[in-house]
């Protein structure tokens, strides 16, 4: 729970009258907590699968000058969070996800680049969520309502299309490039 950087975890907590909390294997393993998620926490967790495992503090900026002078200046600060064996596997599982016939995030698919990504769409589609990455970049994309409406069947692809629609710009020109392979994983076709 605490080597993503997810910030809105809450612990055994009372409000109301009633006790919540996130750290338990229900809200961890489905997505379910109190609070919810940032997209920005969301990105900056997916990011691992597509470096090696590698977690990466997000920040605002990279770098602020003024003429010829740095001002300000952030550089990554890698934390071994996860095997590279394990975020290789996960990057290739998460890849059905939009390479698949079958998969929930295909429309997600642009210019034949991989992408690896998973989706999320709560019961009573009241919250959708697409968070993925590409060799390059990697982001997250949440809609809902405020006050928890449930979406129409035509609002839960937002999430996905606008994902898509951002990647396209930000990969407009880039080499076309796949994931690098790390750790000791073997693949094997049966």
């Amino acid at each position: 729970t605490g080597k993503l950087g997810l910030t809105t975890l809450i612990k055994p907590e009372k409000r109301n009258g009633q006790i919540f909390t996130d750290i338990d294997y229900s809200p961890l393993a489905l997505g379910g907590m109190t609070d919810g998620v940032t997209c920005r926490d969301m990105a900056a967790a997916y990011q691992t699968f597509g470096n090696g495992g590698l977690y990466n503090e997000p920040y605002t900026y990279y770098r602020v000058e003024r003429g010829d002078e740095t001002l300000l200046e952030n550089a990554p600060d890698n934390e071994q969070v996860i095997s590279e064996d394990t975020a290789y596997v996960m990057n290739r599982l998460m890849q059905n996800v939009v390479s698949n016939s079958h998969g929930t995030g295909r429309s997600a698919a642009f210019g034949g680049w991989p992408i690896y990504a998973k989706t999320g769409t709560t019961d009573d589609n009241k919250d959708v969520y697409f968070a993925g990455g590409t060799p390059y970049y990697v982001g997250a994309c949440w809609f809902g309502y405020d006050h928890n409406q449930e979406m129409n069947s035509s609002q839960t692809q937002y999430a996905r299309n606008l994902w898509r629609q951002s990647m396209e710009v930000l990969h407009s020109g880039l080499e076309m490039k796949n994931f690098d392979k790390k750790g000791t994983t073997q693949e094997h076709s049966y």
